[in-house]
């Protein structure tokens, strides 16, 4: 059975106290009440987890089993997992990714995935892909690696790739690639930054030329 991620739906931390998971509710529940969207499927839906999500995590007693149940940005303990060839630290990379794939991409806890992708760079992990001498066995982790992280903020990658570089340095193609990467996350971050005053001089220049038409 699939488990949603109530804290992602809810965005809160799995940290939060209970007045800030109340709060956030109150807040998403006004926003997305199908009253408010007459139509509209896709809220109706979100409507719906939101309830969902708020049913579970506002019962201790429910919360408490769920943070038991799955590690899905919580701050249950577990023990990293051990991986001895770079075959197997890309297969479970690639376990993640379609885990990621079950979830809609607006409920994906990016704090949890940071956390995730920071667990498959550790130390000893990139240690093993640096000794490896095969490049495709670095190509096909670093490329399911940019899948994962994909859905992460522009910081939050250049924070990963403080941790990646090494593992590509000397190698060509792989060091074309993850500047391919960044770069296009470095484009999409300027854009979501500044598309709202793009669109609005965009808008004052149009009004103009039609004055003056």
């Amino acid at each position: 059975m699939h488990l949603h991620n109530w804290y992602a739906v809810l965005s809160v931390s799995p940290t939060a106290s209970d007045q800030e998971i109340r709060q956030t509710y109150r807040k998403l529940a006004h926003q997305y009440h199908p009253d408010k969207n007459p139509g509209n499927d896709q809220s109706s839906l979100h409507f719906q987890l939101i309830k969902e999500a708020y049913e579970v995590l506002s019962s201790p007693k429910r919360r408490s089993a769920y943070d038991r149940l799955v590690y899905l940005g919580n701050p249950v303990q577990h023990t990293p997992e051990m991986y001895h060839t770079p075959a197997e630290l890309t297969a479970a990379a690639n376990r993640l990714y379609q885990q990621l794939m079950q979830e809609n991409e607006f409920f994906i806890n990016r704090d949890w995935l940071m956390a995730a992708c920071m667990e498959l760079l550790s130390a000893e992990n990139r240690q093993m892909l640096q000794q490896s001498s095969s490049e495709a066995e670095k190509t096909a982790f670093l490329t399911t690696l940019f899948q994962l992280s994909y859905f992460l903020t522009y910081r939050q990658n250049r924070i990963l790739a403080s941790h990646w570089q090494p593992i590509s340095n000397g190698y060509a193609t792989l060091e074309s690639l993850a500047l391919q990467y960044l770069q296009r996350k470095k484009n999409e971050h300027l854009w979501d930054k500044y598309k709202i005053w793009i669109a609005i001089a965009v808008g004052i220049l149009f009004t103009i030329f039609i004055v003056l038409s």
